[in-house]
C-alpha cells in the first residue's frame, strides 16, 4: 500500500482525504491519505522525520499546506521550476534519491477558473491575502495573461512571484482604490474578509473567488447581491489529481469528471 499525507496545522475539516479516496478508489490504486497534523512550535524537527520517510519510502508523497507552503522548501528538496518562481512548495514526493517540491496550487486554480469559462483578462483582479497560496494564484493569473492585479495584506510587504515584483496594499485600503469590474479573490479566512467588504465597496464587485470551500452566510449574502460565488473546491480538486498524477507518475486527469468527486462529497454531507 502507498502512503500520503496532507501535514499542516489547522486541517481537521480539510476534505483532501475524502477527495484522495475517491481518486484512489477509481483509479484502483491500492493507498491511503491521512491529515497529519504538525504544530508550528514542532515543524522544523518533524519535518525532517518525514524528509527520512519519504527517502527510505515509508511514506509516498506529501501534500503540503499553510503554514507550511513556504516554510518547507530547504537545501534538502529540489524545488521545481514552477514551485521556485512562486517560491511556495505544496506537493513533495521522491524521485530517484532525491526530493522534490512542486506546486500544483497554481494548477488547480487556472483548471477552476477554465472550467467556469471565465476569461479574467476582463477584470480588475484584487486577491486578499500575500501567502503561499495567494503567490500561487498571482502565478496562475500570469499565465493566464492577466495584467491588472492588486494585492491587499495585513502587513505590507514585496512579493517577487516569476521574476516580477508586486507591492502589497495594507488590507485597510482595500475600499480606496475601487474601480469596475472586480474580480476578488480571497486567501484568508472568510470570517476575516466580512469586515473588509461593506456594501458600498461590494458594488463593484462581480466575482468573489473564495479559496475557502465551505459555503457561509457570508457567500449568501454576496448572492443575494448578484455577485457571482466560486467557492475554493475545484481548485482544491484540480490539484489534488495533480498531486497524484505526480506521485503515481502517469497522467488520468482527463478521464475524471469532477462532478462525480462532488456529488461524493456531497453526498457525505461535507459540501
Amino acid at each position: 500500500m502507498k502512503l500520503f499525507y496532507l501535514i499542516g496545522d489547522s486541517i481537521d475539516q480539510s476534505l483532501s482525504p475524502y477527495i484522495h479516496s475517491w481518486i484512489y478508489k477509481f483509479l484502483d490504486i491500492d493507498a491511503d491519505y491521512n491529515n497529519k497534523k504538525i504544530s508550528v512550535k514542532n515543524f522544523d524537527k518533524d519535518k525532517i522525520q518525514l524528509f527520512s520517510n519519504l527517502i527510505n519510502e515509508s511514506i509516498h508523497g506529501l501534500n503540503i499546506t499553510n503554514p507550511y507552503k513556504e516554510r518547507i522548501i530547504s537545501n534538502d528538496i529540489r524545488i521545481s521550476e514552477d514551485a521556485k518562481k512562486i517560491c511556495a512548495v505544496n506537493c513533495l514526493y521522491k524521485d530517484k534519491n532525491n526530493l522534490i517540491g512542486e506546486n500544483t496550487d497554481w494548477i488547480g486554480f487556472v483548471q477552476s477558473i477554465v472550467n467556469n469559462k471565465i476569461d479574467l483578462t476582463k477584470y480588475n483582479i484584487k486577491v486578499i491575502g500575500a501567502g503561499g497560496a495567494a503567490k500561487a494564484i498571482i502565478y496562475g493569473l500570469q499565465k493566464l495573461d492577466v495584467k491588472k492585479i492588486e494585492i491587499y495584506n495585513r502587513t505590507k510587504k514585496k512579493l517577487l512571484i516569476n521574476n516580477q515584483e508586486y507591492y502589497t496594499y495594507d488590507i485597510d485600503e482595500f475600499g480606496k482604490k475601487m474601480n469596475d469590474n472586480i474580480f476578488v479573490i480571497n486567501c484568508i479566512e472568510s470570517n476575516k474578509i466580512q469586515n473588509i467588504l461593506n456594501d458600498d465597496l461590494l458594488k463593484s464587485v462581480l466575482y468573489f473567488y473564495d479559496l475557502n470551500y465551505h459555503k457561509n452566510n457570508f457567500h449568501n449574502l454576496l448572492e443575494e447581491k448578484d455577485i457571482k460565488v466560486i467557492l475554493g473546491l475545484d481548485m482544491l480538486i484540480y490539484q489534488a489529481i495533480k498531486s497524484v498524477e505526480i506521485w503515481l507518475k502517469f497522467d488520468f486527469a482527463n478521464k475524471i469528471d469532477i462532478k462525480e468527486i462532488k456529488n461524493y462529497l456531497k453526498n457525505k454531507s461535507l459540501c
